[in-house]
C-alpha cells in the first residue's frame, strides 16, 4: 500500500505470481488488480484509508484515495 500511495506502483509490475502468493498469501493475487490501476495512472500518488485484516479469510481488505492529474 505504501509503494502504491508513493506513486511507484509501476515497481509492483516486476512481481510475480509466485511472489505476491509468497508475500501476500491466500488473498494476494488481488494485488494484480492494484498494479492494474497503477498502470492505469503512473505516478498517482494517494493514501491508505483503511486495511482490516479477515482472518476467517486468511486475508484483508484495503481501501486507497488517488490523487488523479
Amino acid at each position: 500500500m505504501d509503494t502504491l500511495a508513493t506513486g511507484k506502483g509501476a515497481t509492483l509490475a516486476g512481481l510475480s505470481n509466485e511472489q505476491i502468493l509468497a508475500d501476500a498469501g491466500n488473498g494476494g493475487l488481488e494485488v494484480n488488480s492494484w498494479i492494474t490501476l497503477a498502470g492505469a495512472v503512473p505516478g498517482a500518488t494517494g493514501e491508505c484509508l483503511f486495511y482490516e485484516a479477515i482472518p476467517a479469510w486468511a486475508s484483508g481488505m484495503a481501501g486507497m484515495a488517488f490523487q488523479i492529474r
